[in-house]
């Protein structure tokens, strides 16, 4: 029903609107639990099966049974735990869609000044959760949604960056959204070098909605908690940008973000 869906939909508009924020987290969210939802399926099969079995002339047979008993309880067994696998998952990226709109949000705030913001800047393969681009540059912001300790937990909600990498509580030192963020940053600034012909140094950046942040060394990657930080991320920029610079950049971005789902 889907696919006949998707083939047959056609949008009621002609302008084709920009990605929101969260978008492709979302998706893969949805995917996972359509998934789940069709295992789900398969799962309740089994036991069905071993029903008709049982009301039907075959019951007799001992080794068929014993055969048909031990397919059904692999199967619905894998198919269970998949099935939690894909749940888990979805859940996991419907949080990190909505990490993503608290940071918009406050990103969103930069365009009274005259800035530009774009969200789930897609490319192949990977994407970017939000561009801001105006004045002082661009950034390239990685949005990391991270669930708190329990309340009964003697854990402190705070995540504190020591200059190479974040530390959760009861964790060590990760670098790996550090190196994301700048990975992404590289990626940009090669990427609208050769759209825009513009040499532009992107500000690699790492948001963390919902927690409090204690930074013990600052880098070149700017961490924040979110909670305000469109103005303050200004001040980490590195270019200073034409008119005619932004609208160039901000053309072919915004060609990037156009939506072509059905």
């Amino acid at each position: 029903m889907r696919w006949k869906h998707v083939a047959e939909a056609r949008r009621p508009f002609t302008e084709v609107p920009l990605r929101v924020a969260g978008q492709s987290t979302r998706q893969k969210a949805d995917e996972l639990f359509e998934s789940a939802t069709e295992d789900l399926f398969f799962v309740l099969i089994g036991p069905a099966i071993g029903f008709l079995y049982g009301i039907s002339p075959l019951r007799e047979s001992r080794v068929f049974g014993g055969v048909l008993f031990l397919v059904i309880a692999i199967v619905t067994g894998w198919l269970g735990l998949r099935l939690r696998t894909e749940l888990r998952a979805s859940w996991n990226y419907r949080l990190g869609a909505l990490g993503e709109q608290v940071v918009s949000r406050e990103l969103d705030k930069l365009m009274r000044l005259d800035y530009r913001v774009f969200h789930d800047v897609p490319f192949d393969g990977w994407n970017i959760d939000h561009v801001v681009l105006g004045a002082k540059g661009v950034f390239a912001v990685e949005t990391k949604t991270w669930r708190k300790p329990r309340k009964e937990s003697k854990l402190q909600a705070k995540v504190v960056f020591d200059g190479r990498g974040l530390i959760r509580p009861g964790k060590k030192s990760d670098p790996g959204a550090i190196e994301q963020a700048r990975d992404n940053a590289r990626s940009l600034s090669n990427w609208i070098s050769k759209s825009a012909a513009e040499n532009v140094s992107v500000v690699p950046v790492v948001a963390l909605p919902g927690w409090a942040l204690e930074i013990m060394q600052y880098s070149d990657v700017a961490v924040f908690s979110a909670t305000n930080m469109g103005e303050a991320m200004l001040s980490r920029g590195k270019s200073i940008l034409s008119p005619e610079q932004i609208q160039r950049i901000g053309f072919q971005l915004a060609k990037c973000c156009e939506e072509d789902g059905a």
